[in-house]
């Protein structure tokens, strides 16, 4: 997803070019029209263009890499061993808290799809994820959720799900059921960093290429017709 912040500018470069093209009145070699827009203008405009465009690819670089602090979020990979019913696409996104130590980090919210678009966590009564930290040198996690949720019969179900960041990561899930029956599944999981989906960055780079363009050509066109 692409930051708030990359659209506004982004909004902002593209407002500033339209008004500079549309106020821009270039004199013809036959003429002497007046110009509206000088051509210093078109040159602080352009030149900030590429600046941003450049900024804008150094900070997605450095995010890749970038040492884990709060509010950085991660997502999750879901794959189930035991007992092989996980539907396919399970995911979930798992936001940073404050520090515990060094290297740790508490985890101040957790969301996990099933299939696509059934949100475990949504219906959760109670989240318990005080046990729960998230190690910034394998990017993984460690220790457990507690919580409850209604099962299908209006009954309150408790669970808990255990993370580890071995040399395998793995995670196992218990549901207590309201009579004491106890279901039990568990799997692996992998997890990477959260960064702004190549296609949307990919498509303001080439916005911003298109309008660096423009202005190289209406700029070249002004000295033109200053001659």
């Amino acid at each position: 997803m692409i930051s708030l912040r990359n659209y506004r500018v982004s909004q902002y470069i593209i407002s500033s070019a339209i008004t500079a093209h549309k106020g821009a009145t270039i004199m013809s070699p036959h003429g002497t029209q007046k110009t509206t827009l000088r051509r210093s203008h078109f040159r602080s405009l352009r030149g900030a263009i590429a600046a941003i465009a450049g900024a804008l690819v150094l900070t997605i670089a450095l995010q890749a890499d970038a040492t884990p602090v709060t509010g950085d979020q991660f997502t999750m990979i879901f794959s189930e061993t035991s007992p092989s019913n996980l539907p396919d696409a399970a995911s979930g996104i798992v936001t940073l808290g404050l520090p515990d130590g060094p290297g740790f980090f508490h985890v101040s919210n957790v969301s996990v799809i099933v299939g696509g678009s059934n949100c475990f966590t949504c219906g959760l009564l109670t989240e318990d994820l005080t046990n729960l930290l998230f190690d910034a040198a394998t990017l993984d996690l460690t220790g457990k959720i507690t919580g409850t949720f209604l099962g299908a019969n209006g009954g309150t179900h408790t669970f808990e799900i255990d993370v580890t960041d071995a040399s395998t990561t793995t995670w196992s899930y218990t549901n207590t059921r309201p009579d004491g029956i106890q279901s039990f599944a568990n799997g692996t999981y992998t997890t990477e960093r959260t960064v702004d989906e190549p296609p949307a960055v990919l498509m303001l780079g080439l916005g911003l290429a298109g309008l660096f363009w423009l202005l190289s050509e209406r700029t070249s066109r002004f000295t033109h017709g200053l001659r």
